[in-house]
């Protein structure tokens, strides 16, 4: 059982230079009590994430020459801004690092079996994990996750491919209607919402528990449509669904509640948007839900 308590650094601490990017290992260091005189090799690794939609598919870090690549696909660094790893032989943590992923990343391994733990996200509040093998950001972003098992050898191949896994499901609504004045802050609240990610498995771990997020309004937002909002959480398994409830609420200057809506019984899925539309201020209506699996849609507010 691996016991590492870790959070998610501030973006400051993960920008570092690449001669930084990976933990250099003495000679004359122990690796699970074998001596590891027998030698040692530098490994440059290259993540990435595969993007599928349509029925069509391509690699993302090579998008734009990529016929078959996904129309919004894009390289790891525009989905994510940091990259963890933690480097285990059997169960004893070798190294490990954060670096941007725009960084070019290699390792000085010891020959052996070793399990590469990969994470890549854009969370940059620091939070605290317990004494347990997780990751908890403050906020749950793009987050893609992989296990990478590699037997080091002399024969082993100087460069690898790493395929990373998005590890998060996104919960959005679109607010169709025309926001009227006085709305001053929209705030929108999953109900069953999982901030653990388990490191080992890639799957959330522990209970969900309500979250929300807020964006506040100028007044350059009065009369706009289709403005829309969204929130990532991870997921218990990669396959299943699992429900929860949605509300957004439109909030005046004072936090007075003006209008809000709720639904309860949203599937939610790892790899999957999905999309709530609604008309909130007009009377007599509801939810409505779609699964666009588009992940960049065309209108955009920053969260807070």
């Amino acid at each position: 059982m691996k016991i590492l308590s870790i959070g998610c650094l501030s973006l400051m601490a993960a920008c570092v230079c690449a001669s930084c990017a990976h933990t250099e290992l003495p000679e004359e260091d122990n690796v699970s009590g074998q001596q590891t005189s027998q030698g040692f090799k530098t490994i440059s690794f290259s993540p990435f994430f595969l993007e599928v939609t349509e029925g069509s598919f391509g690699d993302i870090a090579n998008w734009r020459s990529a016929g078959a690549a996904a129309s919004r696909a894009g390289s790891l660094s525009e989905l994510a801004t940091t990259l963890s790893y933690w480097d285990y032989v059997g169960v004893e943590l070798i190294q490990s690092n954060t670096i941007e992923t725009s960084t070019p990343l290699e390792m000085k391994l010891p020959y052996g079996s070793h399990n590469i733990y990969f994470l890549a996200h854009s969370s940059t509040a620091e939070s605290s994990g317990g004494d347990s093998f997780t990751f908890v950001p403050e906020k749950v972003t793009e987050t893609f996750w992989t296990d990478y098992p590699l037997t080091v050898d002399n024969e082993t191949d100087g460069r690898q491919t790493i395929s990373l896994e998005r590890v998060v499901s996104k919960a959005q609504i679109t607010v169709k209607d025309a926001i009227p004045s006085g709305v001053s802050r929209m705030r929108m609240t999953v109900g069953s919402h999982y901030r653990t990610l388990d490191l080992n498995t890639g799957d959330a771990t522990g209970q969900p528990h309500p979250y929300s997020l807020s964006w506040d309004l100028g007044s350059e937002y009065e009369g706009r449509a289709g403005l829309y909002f969204y929130i990532f959480t991870f997921t218990p398994t990669a396959e299943e669904e699992f429900d929860t409830s949605l509300k957004i609420e439109a909030l005046s200057s004072e936090d007075e509640v003006l209008f809000s809506m709720e639904a309860d019984g949203i599937p939610l899925l790892r790899n999957r948007c999905t999309n709530a539309t609604c008309r909130l201020f007009s009377s007599g209506t509801s939810f409505n839900f779609t699964d666009p699996g588009d992940w960049t849609p065309e209108q955009e507010l920053d969260l807070k």
